[in-house]
This record gives C-alpha cells, sequence and structure tokens, in this order.
C-alpha cells in the first residue's frame, strides 16, 4: 500500500505542532491539515502558559515538585472523577514537555507562577505568550518540511480493513498509515455546547466562547464516523459574567465582593483561583449574586483595597471590567442593580430576604472582627457592606474558556472505541479529547499542559505505528 504521508495531524494549535514535530523527529514524514487560513487554533489567543511538575525552570527558581504531588492534587481536586492514568501520563509528561519546549526556542520567565490552588507554583510563562509559542513551534514545522495545508477542513477519515488509513477534504483524499486528531473543543458551537455540556448550556444567552470561530468540535464527528468513544461530558472550564450584553469581564471575581447564592448564603472565598471559583457557581445553580456598597465602590482600586488579591510575587493583577468607572456605568445602565436598602436590594433580585441578610450580617461580622470565620479571606478585602446605597450583580460562570468533552483515549493517545479497543491508526491529543481535563482547573496552563504532553505522546504513538505498519507491507 503506497501512502502520501506517514502520519497526518489534523488541526495546528499546541497539540497539533507538538505532534507533528514529534512524529518528525521520530522518523516520519509529516502533514498538518489545518482548517482555517492561520496556524494555532484556540493556543495562538491565549496566554501560553504551561502547568508541570519538577521542571529545570522550578529548580532554577528553588522550588521542590514532583509528578507525584502534581498527580494527587490534580486528582483531588477532581474528586477522582477523571482517569488516573491520563492525569499520570499528565503529570510526568510535563517536565519532558517543558524541556522540549525550550529545545524548540520557547524562553520561560524564571518566575514560576502560582495560578490556582496547587501547593508549588507551577506555571510556566512563556515569552510571546501563545501566539509566540506557537509561531516558534510553525516555523520549526516548516524548517523541518513538515507541510502545512491551511484552510483545508478535513471532513471524514479514510478507513481500510477497520483501520484508519488518512483523511479527506472534499474529493481529495490523503492516505496516511496513521491520523492524529488534534482539532480542539467545541466552545463555538452552541448545539454541542448544549448536548454536551448541559449545566452551562442552561446559562441561556449569556454563554459565549472567548477563542476563535474553528473551536467547532470536528474530532467529535470524525471519530463518531469510526466508532470512538466520548467521555468526559459536563466538564468545563468557564469565568464569571457580570451581565448578558456584554464581552468584557475578569477571569477574578472581585476580592471585596460578597457572593451568595440562589439560596442567599455566602458560596466562597471570593478571592479563590478562577479554576476553583468556576465549579462553586456551577453547583450553586449557575445564578449567583455579588454584593458590595458605596464606600467599596469608592475605595475599589486604591492601593487600600485592589480589585483583585495580588499575585503571589506582589504584582497587581490586570483590571478589564471591574473598574469604577466601569461599574458606574453598569450602575447606571442597570446591569447592576442599586437599591437604598439592603432589603430593597433583596427583593429587586428575589433572594429570600432572612438568608441574605444573615450572610451579609454574619459578613459585616467577620469585617469588624478583622477576620473571616467562614471561608478565610484575606482580612483586608472584608469590607462591611453598611453605607448606602447598595449595589448587587447577577454573575454567570458563561464565558467558556476550555471544553473538556471529546473523544477517549488511552494513555498512549490511542482513541478508544465503545468497546474500550484501540482504533488502529487514530490518536489524539489537547482539547479535543475527554478524560484529561476536569471541571476544575488545577492551575493556570493546565489545559495546555494537557496539549503539550499529549502532544508529545500521540506523536511518538502516532509514528511508531505508522512506520511498523509500513515495515510490515
Amino acid at each position: 500500500m503506497a501512502v502520501d504521508f506517514d502520519v497526518v495531524v489534523v488541526g495546528s494549535g499546541a497539540a497539533g505542532l507538538t505532534a507533528a514535530l514529534t512524529a518528525h523527529a521520530e522518523g516520519a514524514r509529516v502533514a498538518i491539515a489545518e482548517s482555517e487560513t492561520v496556524v494555532g487554533g484556540a493556543s495562538r489567543l491565549s496566554a501560553g502558559w504551561v502547568m508541570a511538575a519538577d521542571t529545570e525552570p522550578q529548580r532554577q527558581a528553588g522550588l521542590h515538585d514532583s509528578a507525584e504531588n502534581l498527580f494527587h492534587e490534580y486528582m483531588f481536586i477532581n474528586q477522582f472523577g477523571l482517569q488516573p492514568a491520563l492525569v499520570r501520563r499528565l503529570a510526568e509528561g510535563g517536565a519532558d514537555a517543558i524541556s522540549w519546549l525550550i529545545d524548540q526556542g520557547v524562553r520561560f520567565d524564571p518566575d514560576i507562577k502560582k495560578g490556582g490552588p496547587e501547593l508549588v507554583p507551577r506555571t510556566h510563562a512563556p515569552e510571546g505568550f501563545g501566539q509566540g509559542v506557537i509561531d516558534l513551534l510553525g516555523g520549526q514545522c516548516r524548517a523541518r518540511g513538515i507541510d502545512i495545508a491551511l484552510g483545508q477542513r478535513v471532513d471524514r477519515l479514510l478507513t481500510r480493513s477497520g483501520a484508519v488509513a488518512g483523511v479527506a477534504v472534499g474529493e481529495e483524499e490523503i492516505e496516511a498509515g496513521a491520523v492524529v486528531l488534534a482539532t480542539g473543543g467545541f466552545g463555538a458551537n452552541r448545539a454541542l455546547v448544549d448536548e454536551h455540556l448541559p449545566r452551562l448550556g442552561r446559562l441561556g444567552d449569556w454563554v459565549f466562547y472567548i477563542g476563535p470561530d474553528s473551536s467547532r468540535g470536528d474530532a467529535l464527528g470524525l471519530g463518531s464516523s469510526v466508532g470512538a468513544a466520548m467521555t468526559g461530558r459536563d466538564h468545563f472550564i468557564s469565568l464569571p459574567v457580570p451581565r448578558p450584553d456584554g464581552r468584557d469581564f475578569d477571569s477574578y471575581l472581585p476580592a471585596w465582593m460578597l457572593v451568595v447564592g440562589p439560596d442567599g448564603r455566602r458560596l466562597c472565598d471570593e478571592t479563590s483561583p478562577y479554576g476553583v471559583t468556576c465549579g462553586i457557581l456551577i453547583e450553586a445553580g449557575g445564578r449567583v449574586f455579588g454584593f458590595f456598597d458605596e464606600q467599596i465602590l469608592a475605595d475599589n482600586g486604591t492601593p487600600e483595597l485592589p480589585t483583585f488579591r495580588p499575585h503571589p510575587s506582589g504584582a497587581l493583577r490586570p483590571v478589564a471590567f471591574w473598574t469604577s468607572d466601569t461599574i458606574r456605568r453598569c450602575i447606571d445602565g442597570g446591569s447592576i442593580v442599586r437599591a437604598d436598602s439592603l432589603e430593597r436590594l433583596f427583593s429587586l433580585l428575589d433572594l429570600p430576604a432572612k438568608a441574605t441578610a444573615g450572610a451579609v450580617r454574619r459578613y459585616n461580622e467577620s469585617a469588624a472582627l478583622g477576620e473571616d470565620r467562614d471561608f478565610g479571606k484575606d482580612a483586608r478585602f472584608v469590607r462591611p457592606i453598611e453605607k448606602g446605597p447598595f449595589y448587587a450583580v447577577e454573575l454567570r460562570p458563561a464565558a467558556i474558556g476550555a471544553t473538556s468533552y471529546g473523544v477517549q483515549i488511552d494513555a498512549s493517545a490511542r482513541v478508544l472505541d465503545e468497546s474500550q479497543s484501540p482504533i488502529e491508526g487514530l490518536f489524539a491529543a489537547g482539547e479535543c479529547t475527554g478524560g484529561t481535563l476536569g471541571s476544575r482547573y488545577l492551575s493556570s496552563g493546565n489545559s495546555l499542559g494537557n496539549c503539550f504532553v499529549f502532544g508529545r505522546v500521540a506523536g511518538r504513538s502516532a509514528a511508531g505505528h505508522a512506520l511498523g505498519q509500513a515495515g510490515r507491507l
């Protein structure tokens, strides 16, 4: 059997470029099919941060970490609802992925960041953000003669004797010894969001995606056509949105805000990382309310009351939405509700008066004590809500950051069918897979860490399969 390429990679984001370069390094002839006219997918729009443990940059920063610690923290925060073999591969492959990226020319900030509730900082921030990493990897592909075919949306997989044997774009068929699906998520496809992420879909017209239109979920259709199993239903990461008619938002809640659920009870430490608050807000029903008063608004953004909890390094986080000027415009426009009394505010929001009043009273008592007795929030952000007028805003975790439902793979990145057997010749990596990303985001860079680690795994596995097949022909 003559083949056009040993490995065809579908998608040119972080996972796809990594898989292509890795397969090429294994000796395979590789091509990339990209549906859009630019390389990079959602990865090029990201911060480019990568979560990894036991890395050389960590050691140079004096940080002591291990893949075993990352594995246990990751499983614990996701309540052991993920495939342990995949999470272990993710944890153990991170250091190699970081070293490989450095070898490709990526330069990381020596300040390793703590991007979530992890015990040791693990977020590696590259120069040039996501676009810079994509430019480097894309350049490496071209330098090695890896063909990147732009504007070529794969619409079906070729099969032969039950094995995947290539891809097709319209009438053009490309035969290959192995195919790697790396098409990204489906945040831009509202029908798929509603079908596979119902807890997000129920948030209505507030829902929007912060990535590119190319995140349509192509891997779901391609995988289904050859019997691939799917996993990760209702797993996703989303961010809090303060109004349904705008796309300006911040990943973090204002540190000074009191947030209650529809039952009027306080929900969390409002300064928690977004990977934590997402799940809390979703489990509260996806519709919660933030309270503050005139004094808090007047002090917002001052040295005494930063809008967000500063980064552990002491750096202030940039503010996109929660500036005092933007808040006042929203008050004038009605998307932030104003009232002269708290009782009136509870009534306008249809919140149970007794429970909500109790939450505010208890919060004010914590402010007077200088200690958050319930959730342990830094005391300087626990400000009393007692000086009218009073304000409240409805919040919904409706800005889609990552979809975590997709084709099921094993620890070798082989796509599995409904009987849990590998589909010969088909591999997958990145956001188009399920079982590795959960409903909790351990640290900033969790998703790209998944892309780079499993991009490496898929590239090696696909090349090994294709070259082994070629040797038997």
